[in-house]
């Protein structure tokens, strides 16, 4: 409709791209099943720390102490928030953990591509996100048939007709988000586009806890003040950075 010019990356990023996409979303879904919720928010606010860690090993990229202070408090907060979890959720299984990391790891090298796809080749939002879900939905597809989850999952939308509504509903939210992420992603770069992620998450974690009480104690609180207190660290150490190259 918007008359786009012929797609302007290599198609090979965006296979990259869709593989990476499906096992943040997959190991982040399957996460919940033994992990508390806002304990998995909480993984995924820790984007930066796998970020720094691909910075450094990949594009050799040095970080002020402050940076790695963030870096120390982002794991301390959750390696408190987790002990509290394993202590007062029967569910809680240490295999919840090996998948959120490896899925925030996936999102951070997924985020580093993007931001190379939109330098380089200034593809524009729109392409990447279409090309991006569509190699993800062909990656999917092939393991939902190998897996029996497509019939299953197709016989239960049928079975109970409203959730087709919420499916809606959430590929709208989800479309808009991703578009809008990389609008910023290609105007900001990599690090405005984190500090915002990561700000959504802290909010939607508030909200998780007062729309569905759960269990609260002092580790929570502990390990949730050092786990926001390198989250604000790392976001101050952005506006810096960004103020330097403005």
């Amino acid at each position: 409709m918007r008359g786009a010019e012929r797609r302007r990356t290599p198609f090979s990023y965006y296979c990259l791209l869709g593989g990476l996409q499906v096992v943040t979303m997959g190991l982040s879904n399957l996460s919940v099943q033994v992990l508390n919720y806002p304990t998995q928010i909480l993984f995924k606010s820790a984007k930066p720390v796998p970020t720094m860690v691909f910075g450094v090993l990949y594009h050799r990229r040095r970080y002020s102490p402050s940076d790695l202070l963030a870096g120390a408090l982002m794991v301390a907060g959750m390696v408190v928030y987790c002990a509290a979890d394993a202590q007062n959720f029967t569910h809680f299984n240490p295999r919840g953990i090996v998948w959120v990391v490896t899925a925030i790891t996936a999102d951070a090298v997924s985020g580093a591509v993007q931001e190379k796809v939109a330098q380089q080749h200034k593809a524009p939002p729109d392409e990447v996100v279409f090309f991006t879900h569509m190699t993800g939905i062909a990656y999917l597809l092939v393991i939902c048939l190998g897996t029996s989850e497509l019939g299953e999952g197709v016989s239960f939308t049928l079975d109970k007709p409203h959730v087709f509504a919420k499916i809606a509903a959430y590929s709208l939210a989800g479309y808009l988000g991703a578009s809008f992420l990389k609008a910023l992603l290609k105007s900001s770069g990599a690090l405005a586009t984190l500090a915002t992620t990561t700000t959504r998450k802290a909010v939607a974690l508030g909200l998780s806890a007062v729309v569905y009480p759960k269990p609260f104690g002092p580790s929570y609180v502990g390990g949730a003040i050092a786990f926001f207190a390198g989250v604000l660290l790392h976001s101050s150490a952005v506006k810096v950075r960004l103020r330097a190259w403005a």
